[in-house]
């Protein structure tokens, strides 16, 4: 089984639209999982919660999805964050609200974990960004192999005796290791490299490869300022910061 993993597409189509676009040229025998935060920042909430749900309904909520319906306090994010969670709610479909609170935090598949932040406390919206964070997060469950996004930030954490942090653009799994996947982010990567990020997950080969993805980020950037979103959100995509 192959599984096409997204997260943290923050209401950006045009790079959603590019990733969806790679998958169904390399991956159309793939499962599409998404691991929250759809909207956020960017200024096409209703078109991206559509597309995703009209691919899967293995999707899960984000801190920011969260924010847009009640469930966690917009005081928690910074003031951009705030202005475009503020923003969505007032764009926001009935439908499509009712979608993002229909939403789990996570689920277990056969071969792995999904979910948004962390596995100990997916509520809690822990970033996991340092062996430290990953070691305490591998004591509070058994599974083998977790998927996380949350940071914007691609990265393999291992632990064998040790927990050890890479960020290679594949990597085969070794069945006798564990391992906290992040994909990175789809609509607001914040590894330098502004391209859309996601990840396939081979469970027959054991093989993760990301994939990253060129898209028309002016467009995007455009449209974040034409909708009155603050200009920071528009200038932060072509640095991938």
């Amino acid at each position: 089984m192959k599984y096409f993993i997204v997260s943290d597409i923050h209401s950006n189509l045009e790079a959603l639209e590019s990733v969806l676009a790679e998958r169904e040229k390399h991956y159309s025998d793939s499962q599409l999982v998404c691991l929250g935060d759809i909207v956020g920042y960017g200024p096409s909430p209703n078109e991206c919660i559509e597309m995703i749900f009209e691919h899967t309904e293995n999707t899960f909520l984000g801190n920011h999805d969260s924010a847009v319906t009640g469930s966690t306090s917009p005081e928690r994010f910074n003031s951009y964050a705030r202005e475009a969670i503020q923003w969505t709610k007032n764009h926001i479909s009935r439908d499509n609200l009712s979608r993002l609170r229909g939403m789990h935090l996570g689920r277990h598949f056969d071969d792995f974990l999904a979910v948004h932040s962390s596995p100990s406390d997916p509520r809690s919206w822990i970033y996991v960004t340092s062996i430290y964070t990953a070691y305490k997060e591998f004591k509070s469950v058994d599974d083998k192999v977790i998927f996380i996004g949350h940071t914007h930030i691609p990265a393999v954490f291992t632990m064998d005796s040790d927990v050890e942090m890479t960020l290679p653009e594949s990597i085969h799994l070794d069945r006798h290791k564990r391992y906290i996947i992040n994909v990175g982010s789809v609509g607001q990567p914040r590894n330098a490299d502004p391209r859309a990020c996601c990840a396939v997950f081979d469970t027959e080969k054991m093989d993760v490869i990301y994939i990253k993805s060129v898209y028309d980020i002016d467009k995007t950037a455009k449209r974040i300022r034409d909708a009155g979103l603050p200009g920071f959100l528009s200038d932060r995509l072509k640095r991938g910061v």
